[in-house]
């Protein structure tokens, strides 16, 4: 992201960018700050294609056509595919021979970094993983989302925030949104304010349970559940996300001991930076068979209530007492 930053402030662009990942924050960001330093409002030299039924000479033609009255072209193209399937190698051949004025940013939730079009993209463009940032550039970004509302959070209360909202900036933003209009005319938004109004994240709710479930607080973790389930929460989403959560631990419970930690763990969990530390803490109160048992117990009870041998709430709820229950 600092790249296209970088691209943009110096005028110099690439002919090719490729925006891919799962925060749809900062892939929307980058992707409107492109159209809006290359052609603005202009529609003329502007060319928008999404899907996976995209004609490749269609892209080549209009890429080909000399921009109106303009320095550049900019063909946006979304969720095409080209980078998971087989590409076309027409395609994959014209991105080294695309005409200096053409830019195109192709924006995709997944990729696959074997692909030829991958590779023909990085060796002649520029590539970005849009991924949640770390802590701390998550810190500095609310605090200047604060600030553009005039408003002050102190580092505790950024935290807190974060911890409450954090699993996409896209939901954060609208958090943010929401503590503002409750402070009102106050300048400073205050812890209070952040456990008031902000919505945890069904993540955060689950961390909580499964700590519980650890710590073998039984009705704490019960009183949890039953939360969840009057927030409409499905019963077996839950079961698959408890399930991914012990899935978590297992593998931080190998990597740790091994020296892997931080971001570099988190990236190979698949959560933020900020929610390693919780799942780091629970590695102490599960054994490696215990975790074991518990995922294939998950799969067991999941298989029996599409069986019809089990309902679903009744599943989650074994889970929760069986893992909860203090060992005599």
């Amino acid at each position: 992201m600092k790249n296209i930053q970088q691209d943009i402030k110096q005028n110099q662009f690439k002919n090719v960018y490729l925006l891919y990942g799962e925060e749809q924050y900062l892939k929307r960001y980058c992707k409107n700050s492109l159209r809006k330093a290359l052609v603005g409002e202009d529609s003329m030299n502007f060319s928008h294609y999404e899907g996976k039924n995209i004609k490749i000479q269609e892209i080549i033609d209009q890429a080909e056509t000399v921009p109106f009255f303009a320095e550049h072209r900019l063909l946006m193209i979304e969720e095409s595919g080209f980078f998971k399937n087989a590409p076309d190698d027409a395609l994959v051949d014209y991105m080294k021979h695309l005409p200096e004025y053409a830019v195109l940013v192709f924006v995709e939730s997944e990729v696959d970094k074997r692909n030829r079009m991958y590779k023909a993209v990085n060796s002649v463009g520029y590539v970005s993983e849009c991924v949640l940032p770390d802590t701390a550039s998550l810190a500095g970004w609310v605090k200047r989302g604060a600030a553009s509302y005039h408003k002050e959070m102190d580092a505790r209360t950024i935290q807190r925030f974060i911890e409450y909202t954090g699993w996409s900036m896209d939901n954060m933003n609208m958090e943010l949104s929401k503590v503002v209009d409750y402070v009102g005319n106050r300048e400073s938004i205050t812890l209070e304010d952040v456990e008031s109004i902000c919505t945890v994240t069904m993540e955060n709710k689950l961390f909580d349970m499964i700590r519980n479930v650890a710590l073998k607080q039984q009705k704490q973790a019960l009183e949890q559940y039953y939360d969840l389930l009057l927030l409409k929460e499905p019963p077996m989403k839950i079961l698959a996300l408890l399930s991914r959560q012990f899935q978590q631990i297992l593998v931080a419970k190998d990597q740790i001991p091994r020296g892997v930690n931080g971001a570099a763990l988190g990236k190979i969990l698949g959560i933020p930076p900020f929610a390693v530390s919780k799942v780091a803490e629970m590695t102490k109160y599960f054994t490696v068979e215990e975790l074991r048992e518990a995922l294939e117990t998950c799969a067991g009870y999941e298989t029996d209530v599409k069986m019809g041998r089990m309902q679903d709430r009744l599943s989650v709820e074994l889970i929760i007492i069986r893992y909860s229950s203090k060992k005599l």
